[in-house]
């Protein structure tokens, strides 16, 4: 099991002064030898976003990892935040040698 917490934080001038800062917490396992599963939630903000964006946004992210061999892997994840905002990933390779 593995377990990551983090942060940035950015200053910029372009156009007036602004600060964009992150911090998240996540975790992974493995279940199996083949499978590992994963988590994660954090916040970011900034004072560049006005209206319905303005202020704190959180987030998470769960997601799953398979690696039978053979060179095969896959993945899939999901991530949502309290904008209403979503996005699904997967992913799938296999190395041909």
């Amino acid at each position: 099991m593995t377990v990551n917490l983090g942060g940035r934080y950015f200053h910029g001038v372009v156009g007036g002064a602004y600060n964009v800062w992150q911090v998240e917490a996540a975790v992974a396992a493995a279940v199996t030898d083949t499978i590992t599963v994963s988590g994660a939630v954090g916040a970011t903000n900034s004072n560049i976003a006005v209206g319905p964006s303005a202020g704190t946004v959180f987030y998470g992210t769960a997601g799953v990892a398979w690696a039978p061999g053979g060179g095969f892997t896959s993945s899939s994840s999901i991530t949502v935040n309290s904008l209403g905002g979503y996005k699904w990933v997967f992913k799938a390779a296999k190395s041909i040698k």
